[in-house]
Protein backbone atom coordinates (compact mmCIF):
# COMPACT_ATOMS: atom_id res chain seq x y z
CA UNK A 1 0.00 0.00 0.00
CA UNK A 2 1.16 3.17 -0.67
CA UNK A 3 2.10 6.14 1.72
CA UNK A 4 1.79 9.61 1.89
CA UNK A 5 4.57 11.84 2.90
CA UNK A 6 6.10 11.14 6.29
CA UNK A 7 5.29 7.36 5.74
CA UNK A 8 2.12 7.79 7.16
CA UNK A 9 -0.79 4.93 5.82
CA UNK A 10 -3.88 7.45 3.97
CA UNK A 11 -6.79 7.84 6.77
CA UNK A 12 -4.02 7.54 9.95
CA UNK A 13 -4.70 8.72 12.86
CA UNK A 14 -1.68 8.82 15.33
CA UNK A 15 -3.86 8.31 19.00
CA UNK A 16 -2.48 10.87 21.53
CA UNK A 17 -0.91 8.83 24.43
CA UNK A 18 -3.01 11.44 26.80
CA UNK A 19 -6.07 10.72 25.72
CA UNK A 20 -5.44 6.74 25.64
CA UNK A 21 -4.62 8.22 29.76
CA UNK A 22 -7.77 9.12 30.15
CA UNK A 23 -9.57 6.61 29.14
CA UNK A 24 -7.31 4.06 31.37
CA UNK A 25 -7.76 6.46 34.49
CA UNK A 26 -11.42 6.61 33.71
CA UNK A 27 -11.41 2.44 33.64
CA UNK A 28 -9.42 2.25 36.92
CA UNK A 29 -11.42 4.79 38.73
CA UNK A 30 -14.21 3.44 37.63
CA UNK A 31 -13.26 -0.10 39.77
CA UNK A 32 -11.60 2.03 42.39
CA UNK A 33 -14.91 3.49 42.99
CA UNK A 34 -17.17 -0.32 42.84
CA UNK A 35 -14.40 -1.84 45.28
CA UNK A 36 -14.13 0.83 47.69
CA UNK A 37 -18.36 0.73 47.61
CA UNK A 38 -18.64 -3.23 48.63
CA UNK A 39 -15.44 -2.26 51.06
CA UNK A 40 -17.80 0.52 52.92
CA UNK A 41 -20.96 -1.68 52.56
CA UNK A 42 -19.22 -4.88 53.92
CA UNK A 43 -16.64 -3.53 56.74
CA UNK A 44 -18.26 0.07 57.53
CA UNK A 45 -15.07 1.64 56.32
CA UNK A 46 -14.00 5.27 56.32
CA UNK A 47 -14.39 6.65 53.10
CA UNK A 48 -10.33 7.11 52.58
CA UNK A 49 -9.57 3.50 54.18
CA UNK A 50 -12.26 2.04 51.78
CA UNK A 51 -10.92 3.68 48.54
CA UNK A 52 -6.49 2.85 50.06
CA UNK A 53 -7.82 -0.92 50.37
CA UNK A 54 -8.91 -0.47 46.50
CA UNK A 55 -6.28 1.04 45.56
CA UNK A 56 -3.99 -1.36 47.18
CA UNK A 57 -6.41 -4.21 45.23
CA UNK A 58 -5.56 -2.41 41.63
CA UNK A 59 -2.12 -0.78 42.62
CA UNK A 60 -0.42 -2.13 39.15
CA UNK A 61 -2.91 0.05 37.38
CA UNK A 62 -3.07 3.12 40.08
CA UNK A 63 0.68 3.62 39.87
CA UNK A 64 0.79 3.17 36.33
CA UNK A 65 -1.62 6.17 36.01
CA UNK A 66 0.63 8.41 38.16
CA UNK A 67 3.93 7.99 36.06
CA UNK A 68 1.51 8.22 32.93
CA UNK A 69 0.15 11.43 34.86
CA UNK A 70 3.60 12.46 35.76
CA UNK A 71 5.17 12.19 31.78
CA UNK A 72 1.67 13.90 30.48
CA UNK A 73 1.48 16.42 33.18
CA UNK A 74 -2.45 15.57 32.72
CA UNK A 75 -4.39 16.52 36.58
CA UNK A 76 -5.98 13.31 37.27
CA UNK A 77 -6.48 13.46 40.84
CA UNK A 78 -9.77 13.79 41.76
CA UNK A 79 -10.79 13.18 38.35
CA UNK A 80 -13.30 10.45 39.42
CA UNK A 81 -12.98 8.57 42.11
CA UNK A 82 -15.90 7.31 43.19
CA UNK A 83 -16.53 7.23 46.59
CA UNK A 84 -13.60 9.98 47.33
CA UNK A 85 -14.46 12.78 45.47
CA UNK A 86 -12.81 15.97 46.88
CA UNK A 87 -9.39 17.26 45.26
CA UNK A 88 -6.44 17.57 47.26
CA UNK A 89 -6.48 21.11 46.87
CA UNK A 90 -10.16 21.70 47.29
CA UNK A 91 -11.34 23.20 50.46
CA UNK A 92 -15.05 23.48 51.74
CA UNK A 93 -17.27 24.80 54.54
CA UNK A 94 -20.67 23.32 55.84
CA UNK A 95 -22.56 25.35 57.40
CA UNK A 96 -24.92 23.55 60.16
CA UNK A 97 -27.93 26.28 60.65
CA UNK A 98 -30.85 25.82 63.18
CA UNK A 99 -32.30 26.16 66.76
CA UNK A 100 -30.65 24.18 69.78
CA UNK A 101 -31.00 20.47 69.84
CA UNK A 102 -31.45 20.16 65.63
CA UNK A 103 -28.56 18.04 65.88
CA UNK A 104 -25.53 20.40 64.78
CA UNK A 105 -23.34 19.06 67.09
CA UNK A 106 -24.01 15.33 66.46
CA UNK A 107 -24.47 15.64 62.67
CA UNK A 108 -20.80 17.28 63.08
CA UNK A 109 -19.72 14.59 64.96
CA UNK A 110 -20.80 12.00 62.19
CA UNK A 111 -19.35 13.91 59.16
CA UNK A 112 -16.16 13.75 60.71
CA UNK A 113 -16.27 10.06 61.11
CA UNK A 114 -17.36 9.61 57.65
CA UNK A 115 -14.51 11.86 56.18
CA UNK A 116 -12.00 9.37 58.14
CA UNK A 117 -8.48 10.69 57.06
CA UNK A 118 -9.89 13.88 55.89
CA UNK A 119 -8.92 16.77 57.58
CA UNK A 120 -11.98 18.77 59.53
CA UNK A 121 -11.73 21.41 61.92
CA UNK A 122 -15.21 22.81 63.68
CA UNK A 123 -16.17 26.82 64.52
CA UNK A 124 -18.69 27.61 66.51
CA UNK A 125 -20.35 30.95 65.28
CA UNK A 126 -22.31 31.14 68.80
CA UNK A 127 -18.99 31.83 70.62
CA UNK A 128 -17.08 34.98 71.93
CA UNK A 129 -19.96 37.49 71.62
CA UNK A 130 -19.33 39.49 75.16
CA UNK A 131 -18.24 42.30 75.18
CA UNK A 132 -14.57 41.35 76.42
CA UNK A 133 -14.34 38.75 73.75
CA UNK A 134 -12.77 38.70 69.92
CA UNK A 135 -15.70 39.24 68.23
CA UNK A 136 -16.82 42.70 69.52
CA UNK A 137 -12.40 43.91 68.93
CA UNK A 138 -13.58 43.97 64.80
CA UNK A 139 -9.99 44.28 62.54
CA UNK A 140 -8.08 40.92 62.20
CA UNK A 141 -9.91 39.56 65.22
CA UNK A 142 -13.20 39.18 64.10
CA UNK A 143 -13.91 35.78 63.40
CA UNK A 144 -9.76 35.12 63.33
CA UNK A 145 -10.96 31.35 63.97
CA UNK A 146 -12.49 31.29 60.24
CA UNK A 147 -9.13 33.27 58.85
CA UNK A 148 -6.47 30.97 60.37
CA UNK A 149 -8.44 27.69 59.38
CA UNK A 150 -6.51 25.16 57.66
CA UNK A 151 -8.50 22.02 57.07
CA UNK A 152 -9.75 20.83 53.97
CA UNK A 153 -13.14 20.74 55.53
CA UNK A 154 -14.41 23.39 57.87
CA UNK A 155 -17.63 22.69 59.58
CA UNK A 156 -19.60 25.59 61.21
CA UNK A 157 -22.10 25.62 63.89
CA UNK A 158 -24.55 28.63 64.57
CA UNK A 159 -27.84 28.69 66.09
CA UNK A 160 -27.97 32.85 66.64
CA UNK A 161 -24.34 34.17 66.66
CA UNK A 162 -25.56 37.48 68.34
CA UNK A 163 -23.76 39.53 71.04
CA UNK A 164 -25.61 39.66 74.20
CA UNK A 165 -28.34 42.37 74.50
CA UNK A 166 -28.26 42.58 70.57
CA UNK A 167 -26.17 45.85 70.57
CA UNK A 168 -24.83 45.17 67.25
CA UNK A 169 -25.61 42.88 64.98
CA UNK A 170 -23.59 39.85 65.15
CA UNK A 171 -23.11 36.26 62.95
CA UNK A 172 -26.97 35.91 61.84
CA UNK A 173 -28.13 39.52 60.98
CA UNK A 174 -24.19 40.57 59.54
CA UNK A 175 -23.79 37.50 57.88
CA UNK A 176 -21.78 38.63 55.17
CA UNK A 177 -18.86 39.22 57.23
CA UNK A 178 -17.82 35.83 57.98
CA UNK A 179 -19.43 34.47 54.44
CA UNK A 180 -16.71 37.00 52.73
CA UNK A 181 -14.18 35.44 54.51
CA UNK A 182 -14.96 32.06 53.64
CA UNK A 183 -14.77 33.29 50.26
CA UNK A 184 -11.66 35.14 50.16
CA UNK A 185 -10.32 31.66 51.53
CA UNK A 186 -11.53 30.08 48.20
CA UNK A 187 -13.87 27.99 50.44
CA UNK A 188 -17.05 26.55 48.53
CA UNK A 189 -19.84 26.97 50.93
CA UNK A 190 -22.59 24.32 51.24
CA UNK A 191 -25.68 25.98 54.05
CA UNK A 192 -28.07 23.38 55.66
CA UNK A 193 -30.96 24.57 57.83
CA UNK A 194 -31.40 21.74 60.75
CA UNK A 195 -35.07 21.98 62.19
CA UNK A 196 -36.69 20.10 64.67
CA UNK A 197 -40.09 20.00 65.88
CA UNK A 198 -41.56 20.65 69.17
CA UNK A 199 -42.25 17.67 70.91
CA UNK A 200 -38.49 16.25 69.99
CA UNK A 201 -37.14 19.13 71.02
CA UNK A 202 -38.53 19.14 74.88
CA UNK A 203 -37.24 15.57 74.66
CA UNK A 204 -33.85 16.21 73.03
CA UNK A 205 -33.29 19.03 75.35
CA UNK A 206 -34.76 17.08 78.68
CA UNK A 207 -32.11 14.28 77.90
CA UNK A 208 -29.20 16.53 77.29
CA UNK A 209 -26.09 16.30 79.75
CA UNK A 210 -24.77 19.07 81.83
CA UNK A 211 -28.25 20.93 81.02
CA UNK A 212 -29.81 23.61 84.45
CA UNK A 213 -32.89 24.91 84.36
CA UNK A 214 -31.56 28.46 83.02
CA UNK A 215 -29.64 27.34 80.40
CA UNK A 216 -32.98 25.38 79.57
CA UNK A 217 -34.94 28.22 79.43
CA UNK A 218 -32.40 30.11 77.11
CA UNK A 219 -32.73 27.31 74.93
CA UNK A 220 -36.12 27.52 74.90
CA UNK A 221 -36.17 31.36 74.19
CA UNK A 222 -33.95 30.79 71.52
CA UNK A 223 -36.50 27.76 69.78
CA UNK A 224 -39.26 29.97 69.84
CA UNK A 225 -37.48 32.71 68.55
CA UNK A 226 -37.01 30.19 65.88
CA UNK A 227 -40.73 29.48 65.79
CA UNK A 228 -41.66 33.04 65.05
CA UNK A 229 -39.20 33.65 62.68
CA UNK A 230 -37.12 36.50 64.49
CA UNK A 231 -34.90 38.08 62.88
CA UNK A 232 -31.86 36.75 64.97
CA UNK A 233 -32.68 33.43 63.43
CA UNK A 234 -32.18 33.74 59.89
CA UNK A 235 -30.34 35.51 56.81
CA UNK A 236 -31.50 38.73 55.64
CA UNK A 237 -31.15 38.03 51.46
CA UNK A 238 -30.62 41.83 51.46
CA UNK A 239 -27.23 41.30 53.34
CA UNK A 240 -25.68 37.59 52.20
CA UNK A 241 -26.85 35.19 49.66
CA UNK A 242 -26.63 31.96 51.20
CA UNK A 243 -29.09 29.66 50.10
CA UNK A 244 -29.55 27.09 52.73
CA UNK A 245 -31.24 23.85 52.38
CA UNK A 246 -34.08 22.37 54.59
CA UNK A 247 -33.71 19.17 56.89
CA UNK A 248 -36.19 17.98 59.16
CA UNK A 249 -34.28 16.13 61.71
CA UNK A 250 -37.36 14.73 63.43
CA UNK A 251 -38.41 12.89 60.81
CA UNK A 252 -37.39 10.05 58.22
CA UNK A 253 -34.65 9.97 56.37
CA UNK A 254 -33.16 12.70 58.65
CA UNK A 255 -33.89 10.82 61.83
CA UNK A 256 -30.29 9.91 62.61
CA UNK A 257 -27.08 12.34 62.34
CA UNK A 258 -25.20 9.30 60.37
CA UNK A 259 -28.23 9.73 57.70
CA UNK A 260 -28.14 13.65 57.70
CA UNK A 261 -24.27 13.76 57.45
CA UNK A 262 -24.47 11.15 54.71
CA UNK A 263 -27.11 13.50 52.88
CA UNK A 264 -24.84 16.75 53.00
CA UNK A 265 -21.65 15.19 52.11
CA UNK A 266 -23.27 13.69 48.88
CA UNK A 267 -25.26 17.12 48.45
CA UNK A 268 -21.91 19.05 48.71
CA UNK A 269 -19.88 16.85 46.67
CA UNK A 270 -17.54 15.37 48.82
CA UNK A 271 -19.24 11.97 49.69
CA UNK A 272 -20.98 9.90 46.34
CA UNK A 273 -23.98 8.65 49.23
CA UNK A 274 -26.14 7.72 45.43
CA UNK A 275 -29.22 10.41 44.74
CA UNK A 276 -30.47 10.85 48.11
CA UNK A 277 -33.97 12.09 48.95
CA UNK A 278 -33.71 15.96 48.94
CA UNK A 279 -34.91 17.77 52.24
CA UNK A 280 -38.35 18.90 53.02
Amino acid sequence: MRTQAGGKRPGHRRVRPELVLVAHADEVWGRLNVKAREQIEQTGSSLVAAMNEAVRHDRNNFEQIGRLQQATMIPLIGRRSGAYRMKLDEKIAIVLHGPPCSGKTTVKDAISVALGDTTVGFVSLDRYWVPTDSKYRGGPYNYRDLRSADEQVLVIELAEGEPLGYQSPGATRAARAWVDILKATNRQISAYRLWVRERDFEVRLRNRPGENSISMELKRRLYKDYLDGALTTRFDPDIVELEEKNIDTSTSPFDSPEKVAKWILGDCGTLDAGPGIPPR
